[in-house]
């Protein structure tokens, strides 16, 4: 097995950060359409991708 090269490893971490954000917007967007219609539905995916990303890069 070899080492990775810095843009592979940019780039595995890139895909991973990408997942969560798609996680945490779906999640948060169904709770903001719950509690705010449209509005809070573009909200709640926005803030909820956000927290998941900051969650998978600690």
């Amino acid at each position: 097995m070899r080492e990775l090269t810095m843009d592979e490893v940019f780039e595995v971490e890139g895909e991973g950060a990408m997942g969560a954000f798609i996680n945490g917007a779906g999640a948060g967007g169904f709770a903001g359409a719950l509690a705010g219609g449209p509005a809070g539905s573009a909200a709640g995916a926005l803030i909820g991708g956000g927290i998941a990303v900051a969650l998978y890069l600690m």
